[in-house]
């Protein structure tokens, strides 16, 4: 069949081939460059997604179904991978959050753990004054009466609640 003999069923699944060429190409390039483990996931679902089109578009040419079973075992692989991966990331999001967290609190107390009044460690300071330990924020002198703390940041205390239900 020429081109010129084409209907407008041939045309439009060669626009189809072509975009779905484009799109293998960009998968592939993003298997291969990463630069995560999860565009590298992405992009494989990509691939299946776009090599399952193909089929479609090849089965409607051809007129036939002899190549359903491959579009359907890829969609199953595809979706398989992709709830897994959601879960995994999903597990993982917590676990890095709260080391993230506790990392960005240990950079505040070295920042700011310094008592302006003595030059000592505020937990040193905080241990003097009864307040609860983990606790950062501006400290009273050790001589104050009050020895209170003050503008404290709540989270020290939440991750020492954690650290010790840990432990326990």
């Amino acid at each position: 069949m020429m081109i010129a003999e084409w209907g407008l069923l041939n045309w439009a699944a060669a626009i189809c081939l072509v975009f779905l060429t484009i799109g293998l190409i960009g998968a592939v390039y993003r298997i291969v460059r990463g630069p995560s483990i999860l565009d590298r996931a992405i992009a494989t679902d990509v691939l299946l997604i776009t090599l399952s089109s193909g089929l479609v578009v090849a089965m409607v040419l051809l007129d036939t179904t002899d190549y359903i079973i491959f579009v359907v075992v890829a969609s199953v692989i595809g979706f398989v991978g992709s709830v897994t991966l959601a879960r995994y990331t999903v597990d993982a999001v917590p676990e890095v959050k709260r080391h993230m967290e506790d990392a960005e609190h240990t950079d505040h107390e070295h920042q700011a753990g310094r008592s302006s009044v003595t030059g000592r460690n505020a937990e040193e300071t905080l241990g003097e004054t009864g307040a609860v330990a983990g606790m950062t924020g501006s400290v009273d002198a050790p001589d104050s009466p009050e020895g209170t703390l003050h503008g404290a940041d709540h989270r020290g205390a939440e991750r020492a609640q954690r650290e010790e239900n840990d432990r326990g």
